[in-house]
């Protein structure tokens, strides 16, 4: 534990980002710290993220996630179609 507190910030955040090193607790940073919620529409932004989304969610079968990922879809499609609203009205 003691290792844990003796590490620096950047270092630990470059570990866990890595896949590596012991999570440790927000409390020792010594500041507030603010979390974003996860959107995976965020990361929809192309049709073949949908698809790739889609097959990963049809592969685990889960009635319920599925109907989630229909929902996310939905929401990706709106999204994309009012950028490219947005961007052509730009132009």
């Amino acid at each position: 534990m003691a290792e844990t507190r003796n590490r620096t910030t950047r270092n630990a955040m470059a570990e866990l980002e890595a896949g590596k090193g012991e999570p440790f607790d927000v409390a020792e940073l010594g500041r507030e710290v603010k979390f974003r919620r996860y959107d995976v529409v965020n990361y929809l932004q192309t049709e073949d993220d949908i698809a790739a989304y889609l097959d990963a969610v049809m592969e685990d079968g889960d009635p319920a996630l599925i109907a989630a990922a229909l929902g996310d879809v939905a929401r990706a499609r709106a999204q994309i179609a009012t950028k490219a609203d947005s961007d052509h009205q730009s132009q």
